[in-house]
């Protein structure tokens, strides 16, 4: 189950392990390709943020995400594996993820990620058509997804969720839905779909504006989201956020934290940390990455602190994507402010077709999920 965060007090641990083997042409995220030369000044430097972090609490989920963390050597694994274990507290029930590549993930590794505490694998399938893969760009094919989540299992590992993605340029409905029964029959505890985006300073949104790629339409883009949506809930998932489904019990409690607005603690190049209403994120760049950390001890180049009113906007801006609904005392304790006080325009403006709001808890309709990021824009407005 997702767990409401404290505000001042982390007990989320993201870490940013920013190397991939090659940058896949439609990442928006912060990486750098072939890069062996300086993992190791990177892991050091890691390890100084986050001996100076407040880590006050023991951790109730720890994140290590990319990149690609199974870019790393088994030896840096080791490494890494071993810095958390000696620099964090861990609730006893605590979620620890680490993100995989299956072209990237094998025996040594998965043995370094278990001894080192790791109990859940989020494995950057994407897509089980070999042609598809070859267009993301991805380093592995369909047969090495099912040898690495049979690894995983042989291991100990049980809890691993497959990242697919749908709306790719030349993808077919049929592929696409054959890509979802492929993901089920691996019997994942997790799924996350993704419609693909065009991210800013990414090789996909250059073709997309010299034409060279046209993206798929609204409707062509919907019928792949409810489908996903529809063979999901049909196999036992849970939908419980836009992109993702769950069995029941298996929700990503560290995700879960962030659309509830709750603090964590952000490490590495790139990374963004929430601690006592402060939102700071770290340089991108590796190299200037370790020189800051090295230096000043710290890497951060932005921050910010809202203003109550700010916060609980932002904060129901995040809690409507998750589908369960944001409950009124709940929010209210969280805030101090009151739902139908801040945001009773937009409920009136956008009830009975996009929000339902019934004894005390406010959602989206079914027919407000493809859209949660407009009814997110209109929780924002007036925002100061």
């Amino acid at each position: 189950m997702c767990y409401h965060g404290s505000v001042s007090d982390p007990e989320s641990l993201y870490i940013h392990i920013p190397f991939c083997i090659r940058k896949c042409p439609y990442c928006g995220f912060y990486s750098v390709a072939e890069r062996d030369e300086i993992v190791p000044a990177y892991l050091d430097a890691l390890r100084r943020e986050l001996a100076a972090a407040p880590c006050s609490r023991p951790m109730k989920s720890i994140y290590i995400g990319g990149g690609t963390p199974t870019s790393l050597s088994a030896a840096g694994l080791v490494i890494l594996m071993a810095t958390i274990r000696e620099l964090v507290r861990r609730h006893p029930d605590c979620e620890f993820t680490v993100e995989a590549n299956p072209g990237t993930l094998d025996s040594q590794k998965i043995i370094a990620l278990r001894i080192g505490g790791a109990n859940r694998i989020s494995l950057g399938a994407q897509s089980f058509d070999a042609r598809i893969l070859r267009k993301l760009g991805r380093i592995h094919g369909p047969d090495e997804i099912v040898r690495a989540v049979d690894d995983l299992r042989a291991a100990g590992i049980d809890n691993v969720g497959l990242d697919l993605i749908f709306a790719i340029p030349g993808q077919t409905h049929a592929q696409w839905g054959r890509s979802i029964d492929a993901a089920l029959q691996l019997g994942p505890r997790h799924v996350s779909a993704y419609g693909l985006s065009f991210d800013e300073g990414t090789a996909f949104t250059k073709r997309l504006r010299d034409g060279t790629m046209r993206a798929f339409s609204e409707t062509g883009y919907l019928r792949m989201y409810n489908d996903a949506r529809a063979r999901l809930r049909e196999a036992g998932f849970a939908h419980y956020e836009i992109s993702n489904f769950a069995r029941p019990g298996f929700e990503s409690r560290h995700n879960c934290n962030y659309w509830l607005n709750g603090s964590y603690l952000g490490i590495g190049a790139s990374a963004t940390a929430f601690v006592g209403g402060e939102r700071r994120t770290n340089v991108s760049d590796v190299a200037e990455y370790i020189r800051r950390i090295n230096g000043s001890g710290s890497a951060g180049v932005f921050s910010e602190r809202l203003e109550p009113e700010a916060f609980a906007r932002e904060t129901a801006a995040f809690n409507i994507r998750y589908l369960p609904g944001i409950e009124r005392e709940s929010f209210r304790a969280r805030t101090g402010f009151d739902l139908e006080g801040l945001l009773g325009d937009a409920i009136e403006r956008l009830a009975p077709r996009f929000l339902s709001y019934e004894n005390g808890v406010l959602r989206l309709t079914n027919a407000a999920v493809p859209c949660a990021d407009t009814i997110s824009a209109e929780f924002l407005r007036g925002r100061r």
